[in-house]
């Protein structure tokens, strides 16, 4: 296929030849089953020694783990099996972080590579598998050993060392300006906040910071919004990120944190004049679906009002 990179449009295509969306084919290969097993020298995957499970694998290399990670963050590595016997079942493997105190936090478990799972290997068999997972987001900062056990087995290897920074968490309870008490599900209380002046310009902005109790870990990452209402009731400014500017997304707060979230909104230079709403919510990026709110007077909701400015010339 040809096509413009700005636009991404492909050229137009004539030809008598076979073509799939909007790509011409140029022929097809067929991938058999390799006849010899390929030497573990070409595998590309650092060599361990050996540990065998009582499920019928092998554990034979993995890649290294890489630098440090932020909480959060995904790490991606490959791990090497061979199959040491036929009619093996489907095999599971399990991760796990292990802190000093031998405390584990599980990552994921799952069936070795299911896209070609164990049933179906032979006997000898070496297979490279990419495992993928997720640091989480309430990890704290300090080093921990990656462990993956497989099967029934009891016992684990131990894959190497992850070193996770994780987040500064501040226990004290803030002072609070102007006190919200807005429920947010069942993670987090919008305690109060702090607005900066009162009365402004069109074009000026706004500065406005939030005071959050986390109650709990969210079930995923909520986008927070801060919208200025104006009289007619249309958006003339708005910030919608992950709070705390970007830094602290919702399934990373742990119950009995306090987070300070400031923004500085733009006001639109066309505002017109008149006394606006500052609004204030969280929602799901990928659906929109806002997190249920209770006030504090108890009136379900899907934001709270946080207060008034006032737009003059």
């Amino acid at each position: 296929m040809l096509y413009d990179p700005n636009s991404g449009s492909a050229l137009k295509l004539a030809t008598t030849t076979s073509v799939q969306d909007g790509a011409l084919i140029l022929g097809s290969v067929q991938v058999g089953v390799r006849s010899r097993p390929v030497p573990l020298s070409e595998a590309g995957v650092a060599l361990i020694d050996p540990v065998s499970f009582s499920d019928g694998v092998t554990l034979l290399g993995h890649d290294a783990l890489g630098p440090p990670r932020e909480a959060g963050s995904r790490l991606s590595f490959r791990t090497l099996w061979r199959a040491d016997r036929s009619g093996l079942a489907d095999v599971t493997r399990s991760l796990a972080l292990e802190d000093d105190h031998g405390i584990r936090a599980p990552l994921a478990t799952g069936p070795i590579l299911p896209s070609f799972p164990t049933s179906r290997w032979s006997p000898g068999q070496i297979l490279a598998e990419r495992i993928e997972y997720q640091i989480p987001p309430t990890t704290a900062s300090g080093s921990y050993r990656l462990v993956i056990g497989v099967g029934k087995d009891t016992s684990s290897v131990d894959l190497g060392t992850v070193t996770v920074s994780g987040p500064r968490r501040s226990f004290a309870p803030p002072a609070i300006p102007d006190r919200v008490d807005a429920r947010f599900g069942s993670f987090a209380v919008l305690l109060g906040d702090q607005i900066g002046a009162r009365t402004t310009r069109p074009g000026n902005r706004l500065t406005a910071t939030l005071l959050w109790s986390a109650t709990g870990t969210a079930d995923k990452s909520y986008t927070a919004f801060v919208h200025l209402i104006d009289p007619s009731g249309k958006i003339e400014g708005q910030i919608d990120r992950v709070p705390v500017d970007g830094t602290r997304p919702t399934d990373g707060w742990v119950a009995g944190e306090y987070l300070t979230d400031a923004y500085a909104v733009q006001i639109a230079p066309d505002a017109p004049l008149g006394k606006y709403q500052i609004e204030v919510g969280l929602y799901d990026a990928k659906s929109g679906a806002r997190v249920p709110v209770i006030t504090s007077d108890g009136s379900p909701a899907d934001h709270v009002v946080v207060g008034t400015i006032q737009v003059a010339g």
